[in-house]
């Protein structure tokens, strides 16, 4: 029986493995729930947290299992206001969102383009979407002339807007693709001041360029940047109940326990990207630092 799994990947706390583990083995069982919760969430009607807890797991269970009926209504559901959004993915909107978005890829190259320029995604989702986007191409799901087409128009039309975050992903397109040919357009994004060096630093946009030149074939500039499948679903979700557990252990334990039973992927750290600075003060970027161990 599906429903008393289904049930419990909606519940708070800790994640249910054996739901999970469940879900993952028999997913001609937990597909219709689980896409009908997406479903819910796009058009606006979740039911409360516990629908958003299940729509949070099920989004890394259905990319895990490659479920292409999910990208449509995960696309839908990004544009929805930046609270419905946010209240269930939280930092996975900078965090695993390219996972999901390249598990769940269609393979409708402009459907996913239009959601990467669209005014109604919020900028971190957007530039996940350009992450996953990126990889698609490396990896030949998404042709290289309607990336770069892409890349191009975002550096001269400006197409998206010129948020840092946005940009700063698509630097690492460029430069993870190898596109030496647009990197004229980067620099042009740093001369206006679109791109400071609180994200972007020119060593580093120059490394992963070269080394995406040395060796096309080899993922680790995508890799290095947390960009690819899921691979281990229940190890994934796990770290987000490690990170709500440091938040019960913070001084007033009281108040964030009870928030994080309010929030379906609470994470202390929601606010931070993993381009941003880490809070922790070393100077690097929290991808680089606290957030890869």
């Amino acid at each position: 029986m599906i429903q008393p799994h289904i049930i419990a990947l909606g519940k708070p706390g800790k994640v249910p493995v054996d739901s999970v583990e469940y879900c993952l083995t028999h997913y001609d069982e937990a597909a219709p729930f689980l896409r009908n919760a997406l479903e819910r969430a796009a058009n606006g009607e979740l039911r409360g947290s516990n629908d958003g807890n299940l729509v949070f797991r099920g989004l890394h269970i259905m990319a895990a299992c490659r479920d292409e009926a999910a990208f449509e209504p995960l696309l839908r559901f990004l544009r929805r206001p930046y609270r419905e959004v946010d209240d269930v993915l939280g930092d996975a909107t900078a965090g695993t969102l390219q996972r999901i978005a390249i598990g769940l890829f269609n393979g409708d190259a402009w459907f996913l383009f239009a959601a990467i320029v669209s005014a109604d995604v919020d900028e971190y989702a957007r530039g996940s979407l350009l992450a996953a986007a990126a990889f698609l191409t490396w990896e030949g799901r998404i042709g290289r002339g309607k990336i770069i087409e892409l890349l191009s128009r975002i550096g001269t039309e400006r197409l998206g807007d010129d948020s840092e975050i946005f940009l700063y992903e698509w630097s690492e397109a460029i430069a993870r693709l190898g596109l030496r040919e647009l990197k004229p357009l980067v620099l042009d994004a740093v001369a206006r001041g679109a791109l400071t060096d609180d994200l972007w630093l020119a060593e580093d946009f120059d490394s992963t360029l070269e080394m995406a030149e040395r060796a096309p074939n080899d993922p680790a500039n995508f890799t290095a940047g947390f960009v690819g499948p899921i691979e281990d679903v229940v190890a994934l979700l796990q770290e987000y109940d490690a990170s709500a557990e440091q938040a019960i252990a913070a001084p007033n334990a009281d108040r964030a326990l009870e928030m994080t039973l309010l929030q379906p992927a609470f994470n202390p750290w929601r606010n931070v990207g993993r381009n941003d600075p880490c809070p922790c003060g070393s100077g690097s970027k929290a991808k680089r630092c606290c957030l890869a161990t």
